[in-house]
């Protein structure tokens, strides 16, 4: 798939996703936080990786909330400014501290905070996208963020969030590209068949 197809691809994706009405915006990000907070791979993760969630994306805030009333090691990924690559950082109170970022309007932990070191383990990582298919497939934005994040921990479980009029017929993916494992929608948990979850 060329690059002009890939932005063709994720622009009506983009515009399938601000279609969605703000009332049922609200519902179906109320049956996704309710979702993934009863998988057993997250109430089994000590360690999450998440993020925070843009306008028009599915709301993680309740989910960001629901790590650490669990008591689980939240992190949170920090664009690194000229470079095409994230770093994670553990956050302890979600008001003080996130701050606005460089990226589209993304918040992000506050460059006071450390980040973390090389040897962190995580048990789960939530992953943002503009697009997925049912085999695991990912489109983002295009920087290639969560590409290069994936690429260093590829023994991490992956599961997607996303709202079902995101799931696409098939998104071509290259040999280095890592699957998410499952991607979780308004509807249903759909399982790639990468690894088994519950």
């Amino acid at each position: 798939m060329t690059e002009t197809t890939k932005e063709k691809l994720r622009q009506e994706m983009l515009i399938r996703r601000a279609e969605i009405g703000d009332e049922t915006r609200r519902e179906w990000n109320l049956r996704i936080q309710s979702h993934v907070l009863d998988l057993e791979c997250w109430e089994q993760a000590g360690v999450v990786m998440a993020y925070c969630s843009m306008p028009r994306e599915v709301a993680t805030d309740g989910i960001l909330g629901a790590a650490m009333a669990q008591g689980k090691r939240l992190f949170l990924p920090r664009c690194v400014e000229g470079e095409r690559r994230f770093e994670a950082v553990e956050v302890m109170d979600l008001t003080s501290d996130l701050a606005p970022g460089p990226f589209r309007d993304l918040v992000q932990p506050g460059r006071r905070l450390p980040a973390a070191p090389c040897g962190v383990s995580f048990d789960l990582v939530l992953v943002p996208g503009v697009a997925f298919d049912r085999d695991g497939g990912r489109l983002g934005f295009g920087a290639g963020m969560y590409d290069r994040f994936l690429a260093g921990h590829p023994e991490l479980c992956r599961i997607a969030l996303a709202y079902s009029v995101q799931i696409a017929i098939r998104i071509p993916v290259t040999p280095t590209d890592l699957s998410v494992h499952a991607i979780q929608t308004e509807e249903e948990l759909i399982l790639t068949g990468h690894v088994p979850l519950s």
